[in-house]
């Protein structure tokens, strides 16, 4: 935590850059690999939706229903195993709450929040909830209590030992501002969060 002008940013650059381009060859890396996997997926997927049309014939129309259904019934359990990877990421920035528990459960659980600034602060505070603060992905990160996740509109995810890393380099009034947010206090965030070098 620095004042502006004290040079935080092109610190913040040169620490992560190494980070920046090794994430970047991962994904190159991985892209290949990917987008097999991607095909091989689609093509079983397409196989199994006509398995399924052909099994849920009437007896009277052509074709072998039963036949079809045991193979649907096959398909199924081989598309409910396929598994295509993410995109390797080692870093995040500007991300919701619910965007940080995916990335988590796409990479095995490990994650760093980076950022020069302070904006996830506004995030974790409800900027897109209509101000209801969001700190249990944080608070789970840290102390590396599992994180289950169940939404209507997306699968469940399961973060076993989650371990979130959160670099930022801010302003003395954001992390003053934060120690006067309530929720952000009462539930430990502040404490467990915020470790502040002192100033020289």
């Amino acid at each position: 935590a620095l004042p502006s002008g004290e040079r935080k940013s092109p610190e913040f650059r040169a620490f992560f850059k190494p980070l920046e381009d090794r994430e970047q060859e991962l994904a190159k890396e991985m892209a290949p690999e990917i987008l097999k996997l991607r095909t091989e997926l689609d093509i079983l997927e397409a196989r199994w939706r006509n398995a399924k049309a052909e099994a849920a014939k009437r007896p009277e129309q052509k074709g072998d229903p039963v036949k079809a259904e045991s193979e649907a019934r096959e398909l199924a359990e081989e598309v409910s195993k396929f598994v295509v990877p993410a995109v390797p990421r080692l870093l995040a920035d500007d991300a919701t709450p619910e965007a940080v528990a995916a990335l988590l459960a796409e990479q095995n659980g490990r994650l760093a929040i980076a950022s020069a600034e302070g904006g996830i602060f506004d995030i974790i505070a409800g900027r897109y909830s209509d101000g209801a603060p969001n700190l249990d992905v944080y608070l789970k990160g840290y102390s590396g209590d599992t994180l289950r996740v169940d939404r209507r509109s997306r699968p469940p995810e399961f973060v076993p030992n989650p371990c979130l890393t959160v670099v930022l380099t801010v302003q003395p009034d954001v992390i003053r501002s934060l120690a006067d947010n309530p929720t952000f206090r009462n539930r430990g965030f502040t404490a467990r969060w915020l470790f502040v070098l002192p100033q020289s």
